[in-house]
């Protein structure tokens, strides 16, 4: 497939910083497989994930920025403005990805009993109030050969800004708490703040990060510094 450049692109010295196409979903995938091995949705297989990122793209509220470098994507940010309301449409039109869960359980029959907890989490931690206001910063992935580039700190600045022209007052994610020092350092850099420590059902300690996006115009260029 050609890699299309939107009119939005940004030159950064570690590569191009760009709103993310349909086009760039099988290499995001790639990307998404290779850093979150053992999650849900990449146990439940390839077409699954270009599916859910295709749905993302397609969603109003929803942002993809990808960082392209020598030509290829390196890495991805990826969330939702009012995320209740997508995770609705995707629970009500599961029907459409019902043959890769099953493919997916076929597998690995463990996932059985891990969906429907899934599915649960997703909704007690997804806000109900003012969420049309609220950003969920879903995944931030770069491939593990451009660690150490800056590229997450330059996703995390365009995603912000996203968000915010989006009009999302706030953005948030959940993230490990325990034996994850590297993300929750890398997310307290950026700003953001835990605002509660968590136990999940399955006993997974878990920070919850808020940044507000009402910050004033042009501070998030300090974290590509």
């Amino acid at each position: 497939m050609t890699l299309q450049m939107p009119t939005s692109s940004i030159i950064r010295p570690h590569g191009v910083i760009r709103e993310g196409t349909v086009d760039d979903i099988p290499q995001m995938v790639d990307i998404h497989s290779r850093v979150f091995p053992d999650t849900l949705m990449a146990n439940l297989g390839r077409d699954y994930l270009e599916t859910y990122y295709q749905n993302v793209l397609t969603f109003s509220g929803g942002i993809v920025i990808v960082a392209q470098l020598d030509g290829n994507i390196a890495g991805f940010a990826s969330g939702l403005v009012n995320p209740e309301r997508f995770y609705r449409s995707v629970v009500r039109n599961s029907w459409k990805t019902a043959g890769y869960i099953v493919k997916g359980i076929f597998r690995n029959p463990g996932l059985l009993s891990v969906i429907p907890y899934s599915i649960g989490r997703v909704f007690r931690s997804t806000p109900r109030t003012s969420s049309q206001n609220t950003c969920e910063l879903s995944f931030i992935a770069m491939r593990p050969e451009t660690a150490g580039k800056g590229i997450g700190k330059e996703l995390a600045s365009e995603f912000l800004k996203r968000s915010r022209e989006k009009g999302a007052e706030v953005v948030r994610l959940t993230t490990h708490a325990e034996h994850n020092d590297a993300t929750n350092n890398f997310y307290a850099a950026l700003g953001f703040k835990v605002t509660r420590t968590f136990r999940q059902c399955h006993g997974c300690l878990t920070n919850e990060y808020v940044y507000p996006t009402s910050v004033p115009h042009g501070s998030e260029s300090s974290l590509c510094d």
